[in-house]
């Protein structure tokens, strides 16, 4: 809805001489002659706000969209105006006013023949005669009389279009008797149909471009004050937006002043609501005057039309009758058409214009409210249209009925001057959409199944869609009642999936803020479709919570919501190197083993989805353990000792009191209890330091993750996990050899 106006802005702005300033002199608008009640011309119109510059580039850019926003405002608002006013001044008329003489002088010198006249009233003396011999004597008497109106109404003859046409034919006649009926109703005295209509823009150009104007530069209305009003319309005029300046503050409107000084986003709001209700605006303009020039033109072929019928037609019985009684009515309702058009805009002038009028401070909402107005007109407008049709209709029928049968019949029955036969009736039960019922009949027949073997046959690739329905359905025909349990384990893993997407508790732990950290282009916040640590998650929950197998992931991936192959693709990946891999680390603990993997899995790629893979790795074997495990100070003793300065010797004697009695640690004694709790505590403590060496890498940039930074804070991690996997090891008694041992990598060897 914006970017049209601003387009349309843009391009009045290059015809302009200054930013934000419609040509005033010679411009590409200097057509659109519509001015406000104080004769200031719309298209002069411009917001006075600091444009900025190279230091201040913020308001450069906020000036420039703002300017956009307003000249195209004001360009369909004017031209709107202009439309209405243009149209209903009938100026454009001139346009067609002599190639449409010329056309009723060749009609009257050609058409209007003695001869022509002559072979007509034969026709209907004919007719008078049947009628006679027939004993329809009504009859009779009603075409004697219907021929001789017809013969002594010369009018038409004359040039029936330039009647339509006359300053005061019937269509300005119409237009004005509707344009006083407005003006009486407004107040507005004025004889002048050419004033009457001036006076409409007026209202139009205060209501929809000075009054917004100014509530959308300064915030408020500045005509309250005659003194800023003037200073308004004389800065505008002027295109000195230094002088409006200047006659604000001279004014006394200092609010008003300071609003000149710094664009600000409220206004690029205010352009967006005003560009939705400009658009209605044009559509209600140019709606209503389509209807003007279709009544017009419609005029026109009417009045030749009445001009063939008083030629000959009027003289011969039945259908040429009906059709010159038909357009007779249809020129006269033109008429009353356009004075129903006119009443209505004038009624939509006042109204609205009182409205905008009296909203003062609060234009903007009245203006929205004022839009939605013209939307419903521009439905009443249409309704009115379809009523006068039918109204129309009605007449045309009750006289051409009257003429033919000597009663008048029921308006909504139609007369063709022949009675009521119809024999193109049956002709129609063989129309284009009776003819399509009846094939789509005979296509879903099952007479027509029975007999071309196949479904559908007329419908194209009936028979290859017949040969896979009957595979389909021997294939689950086989299966048997338990054909819809194999639909059962693809529901459990989706689901699981899109779950897992869709849960934050997947992204974060206790004590570590993980949410949101992931900032790579495809992995931020807390993941979703198509999104690498959404992948990951989806995978995870299906293999977890769904007690699926990585054979199933990427269906997963596809209930999840996830379109993008690229990412699916890397997320299986990443996910298939852990299964295959963490076999290679004997560990006791299996979702270390994983973590383990899963950090190799990174260190050998370095993609984001193996980062991704690497989080909800850690992540899970962080969640294997308890939260917390409750120690005594007695016991915290024995496991600050072995943080801080792990060993084998130490583990080892804190396992053999698990396994035994009660025994000696660094000359206390503890219980086989004791040392089972002291062991529990020391497994969550390693996955809490390793979860925090996760989140300190998470937190780095995407910059920073790509430079030494990110390599020193991987290496943190990876020393962290290797003391889980060493403790690990001890305490299950495993010793490290040339295939378990993790070698450092480069840079922990350089530092």
């Amino acid at each position: 809805m914006t970017v049209t106006p601003a387009i349309v802005g843009a391009i009045a702005t290059a015809s302009g001489d200054t930013p934000g300033t419609l040509p005033t002199n010679g411009g590409a608008l200097s057509w659109l002659r519509v001015t406000d009640s104080r004769g200031v011309r719309l298209t002069d119109y411009e917001l006075v706000i600091d444009h900025g510059g190279i230091l201040n580039p913020g308001d450069t850019a906020l000036a420039v969209v703002i300017d956009l926003e307003f000249i195209g405002y004001i360009v369909m608002v004017s031209f709107a105006i202009w439309l209405i006013g243009y149209i209903f001044s009938f100026q454009w008329l001139a346009y067609f006013s002599d190639p449409l003489h010329d056309l009723g002088d060749a009609l009257a010198e050609h058409v209007g023949t003695p001869l022509l006249l002559a072979v007509a009233v034969t026709i209907g003396g004919l007719i008078v005669a049947m009628f006679v011999v027939t004993g329809h004597y009504a009859k009779a008497v009603t075409q004697t009389a219907t021929m001789l109106v017809v013969a002594v109404f010369p009018i038409f003859m004359i040039n029936p279009i330039a009647d339509i046409l006359a300053p005061d034919g019937l269509l300005s006649q119409g237009r004005d008797v509707g344009m006083a009926v407005a003006a009486d109703i407004s107040g507005d005295r004025s004889p002048d149909s050419a004033s009457l209509v001036a006076s409409v823009q007026q209202r139009l150009a205060d209501g929809f471009g000075r009054y917004p104007a100014q509530v959308w530069n300064f915030g408020h209305i500045v005509d309250d004050s005659p003194a800023c009003g003037s200073a308004w319309s004389q800065g505008m005029s002027s295109n000195d937006s230094n002088r409006l300046r200047d006659g604000l503050r001279a004014c006394g409107d200092l609010s008003a002043y300071a609003a000149t000084t710094d664009p600000s986003l409220e206004q690029v709001g205010a352009g967006v609501l005003l560009l939705i209700a400009a658009a209605v605006i044009l559509f209600f303009a140019l709606y209503l005057s389509t209807l003007v020039v279709r009544a017009v033109l419609d005029s026109i072929y009417h009045a030749v039309m009445v001009f063939l019928g008083f030629a000959a037609g009027g003289f011969i019985y039945g259908p040429p009758q009906a059709m010159l009684v038909r357009n007779l009515l249809d020129g006269v309702i033109t008429a009353l058409r356009m004075a129903a058009y006119s009443i209505l805009l004038g009624v939509y002038v006042l109204f609205l214009g009182e409205i905008l009028s009296q909203a003062r401070e609060q234009v903007m909402p009245v203006l929205i409210l004022t839009a939605i107005a013209m939307a419903v007109g521009v439905l009443q407008l249409r309704r009115m249209s379809a009523g006068i049709d039918k109204g129309n209709q009605w007449i045309a029928n009750w006289v051409a009925s009257a003429l033919q049968n000597g009663t008048p019949a029921g308006g909504g029955h139609s007369s063709s001057g022949m009675g009521a036969v119809r024999a193109g009736s049956s002709l129609s039960s063989w129309g284009p959409l009776p003819l399509l019922a009846a094939a789509t009949v005979v296509n879903s027949s099952p007479i027509t199944e029975q007999l071309l073997r196949r479904r559908g046959a007329l419908s194209p690739n009936s028979r290859v869609k017949n040969l896979g329905e009957l595979n389909n359905w021997s294939t689950w025909a086989a299966l048997g009642p338990d054909w819809a349990n194999t639909y059962y384990d693809r529901r459990q893993v989706i689901r699981a999936a899109d779950r897992a997407v869709q849960t934050r508790q997947h992204f974060s732990v206790p004590g570590a803020q993980l949410a949101g950290r992931l900032d790579l282009p495809t992995a931020a916040g807390l993941g979703g479709a198509n999104t690498v640590r959404g992948g990951a998650a989806a995978i995870h929950g299906m293999l977890y919570d769904g007690g699926g197998d990585i054979g199933k992931a990427w269906a997963a991936l596809i209930g999840a919501q996830f379109t993008d192959e690229a990412i699916m693709q890397d997320a299986v990946a990443a996910r298939a190197y852990v299964q295959q891999h963490h076999e290679d680390e004997p560990r006791v603990h299996k979702q270390l083993a994983y973590a383990v993997a899963a950090m190799r899995g990174y260190q050998e790629f370095g993609t984001p989805a193996r980062l991704a893979e690497m989080e909800m790795s850690i992540l899970r074997y962080r969640d294997s353990f308890d939260d917390i495990v409750p120690t005594t100070t007695h016991q915290q003793r024995v496991i600050d000792d072995y943080f801080a300065g792990p060993s084998t010797t130490k583990l080892e004697a804190i396992g053999a009191i698990s396994r035994g009695t009660a025994g000696d640690i660094n000359g206390l004694n503890y219980t086989p209890r004791d040392a089972q709790t002291i062991m529990a505590a020391i497994g969550t403590e390693h996955a809490n330091r390793v979860v925090n060496a996760l989140d300190d890498m998470l937190s780095l940039t995407p910059d920073q993750l790509s430079t030494g930074i990110g390599e020193r804070q991987f290496a943190e991690l990876r020393e962290e996990l290797v003391m889980s996997m060493e403790s690990d090891l001890w305490s299950s008694g495993i010793r490290r050899s040339t295939v378990n041992s993790a070698p450092p990598s480069l840079d922990e060897l350089n530092r």
